[in-house]
């Protein structure tokens, strides 16, 4: 698990870096002998402290803000367990149960969450009920507002607005990127197109102290996202593994080979 985030966070950083290319060698599948990078010195592995066997697998995912780990169970519980730098836990955050509680235990749709550094909470969105329910970090539960559309991702922003990966191919919207307001209202489309390709999803967004990092599955490119604005900063360059120009005019079954 440290592995992914580190190497998510290797490529996330890379777009702070003065170049606007960065060419990828696919010399050999990667194996556990993965350092071979110039933008790693040194590598420091947090040994996670468990309350039981199974609590954490490798392919939950992981978040860092504010030097406390933030990882999702969406296999049984859908609660985030929150550790320390010392892989200490700290606490766990689960969503409020409104309503009929029984027919809550059935619904095993998956969730996303999301941390905002700014106000110190952690959101967690549920497919079923459309529903963005916001935590202190304690797990002190604050309130909830709800989308008017299912993210492939999102993030909040210093000035509270919320940013909104939709996919590839999303049939809700021809737009990749919405910004909504402080209580889930779209505001502003961006990054529209018209694709015909599988629908594709992935965790997109990471913090960065001079804005928002943006990056799509498949995508040969990454995004900076600051007052509302969304430039390029990266442009991948994967050789023959690169995404083609023409990816978005394939039917689904072909792109998806």
């Amino acid at each position: 698990m440290t592995k992914r985030f580190l190497l998510a966070i290797i490529i996330l950083l890379g777009t702070l870096s003065s170049k606007s290319q960065v060419k990828i060698q696919f010399s050999r599948l990667t194996d556990e002998n993965f350092i071979e990078s110039s933008l790693l010195s040194e590598l420091k592995f947090t040994e996670l402290q468990l309350e039981k066997t199974g609590m954490i697998a490798p392919d939950m995912e992981l978040k860092y803000e504010d030097n406390n780990y933030f990882i999702l169970d969406n296999r049984f519980t859908q609660c985030v367990y929150r550790f320390d730098e010392e892989g200490a836990l700290q606490n766990t955050i689960c969503e409020k149960i409104f309503g009929d509680t029984i027919n809550k235990m059935v619904l095993k749709n998956p969730v996303k969450f999301s941390v905002n550094p700014f106000l110190k909470q952690v959101e967690i969105y549920n497919f079923e009920s459309s529903n963005v329910q916001r935590f202190s970090y304690d797990g002190n539960y604050r309130d909830k507002i709800k989308f008017t559309i299912n993210p492939s991702d999102f993030i909040r922003d210093k000035d509270g607005n919320y940013f909104i990966y939709t996919g590839w191919n999303n049939k809700e919207s021809q737009f990749r990127l919405l910004q909504t307001d402080y209580n889930g209202n779209v505001t502003d489309r961006k990054m529209r197109l018209v694709s015909k390709c599988t629908p594709t999803e992935g965790m997109s967004f990471y913090n960065a102290q001079n804005g928002i990092c943006m990056w799509e599955l498949l995508g040969n490119s990454t995004y900076m996202i600051k007052k509302g604005n969304v430039t390029e900063s990266f442009n991948f360059d994967f050789g023959t593994k690169s995404l083609l120009p023409n990816y978005h005019e394939l039917e689904a079954s072909e792109s998806y080979q």
